[in-house]
């Protein structure tokens, strides 16, 4: 499962950290569809051990929404400890194509794990729409999963190797 606490529905709803943290009940409603097809999923720059970006196709203030995500976390749901993936913010970046996924395509032109997925056709047609220099390895990318947080070299280290481990199981 996925899950979102108390403090960044605040964050979303009223803007109580930053104008990028508020993009509104609207867009945090649609969340759960936008994840379920991601224009990319991306290593974190900030916590590669722990985490992966989620670059959804909202833009909000002309700015593309990502939406970090701890692999293997635990949220409280009535008093119950689940496992679950836990979106650690909701932000419109103006920087998240010219800067996060140019570098994760950089990352993987350099034998890096830096996509873990994308449908290749948006995530293009995003980076063109920010005039990003596309590394020469991008031709042979295939479309789709990329890496998998479960290979040896993944950065992502995930606590349940099974969905067997999960308290749920």
């Amino acid at each position: 499962p996925m899950t979102i606490n108390q403090k960044h529905v605040n964050y979303v709803i009223n803007g109580t950290k930053n104008a990028d943290h508020e993009i509104g009940e609207v867009v945090l409603k649609y969340l759960p569809t936008a994840l379920k097809n991601p224009v990319a999923i991306i290593s974190s720059t900030t916590a590669n051990s722990t985490s992966l970006v989620a670059i959804i196709s909202i833009t909000h203030n002309g700015h593309q929404i990502i939406a970090p995500v701890y692999i293997d976390g635990a949220a409280r749901q009535n008093g119950v400890v689940i496992d679950s993936n836990a979106i650690t913010t909701v932000h419109s970046r103006k920087n998240a194509i010219s800067t996060l996924l140019a570098n994760a395509l950089n990352d993987e032109s350099n034998g890096k794990i830096g996509i873990y997925y994308w449908d290749k056709k948006r995530a293009l047609a995003l980076l063109s729409g920010e005039k990003v220099t596309m590394p020469n390895s991008l031709n042979t990318l295939s479309d789709g999963s990329i890496h998998s947080i479960l290979e040896n070299d993944s950065p992502v280290k995930p606590k349940l190797k099974n969905i067997t481990e999960s308290q749920q199981f």
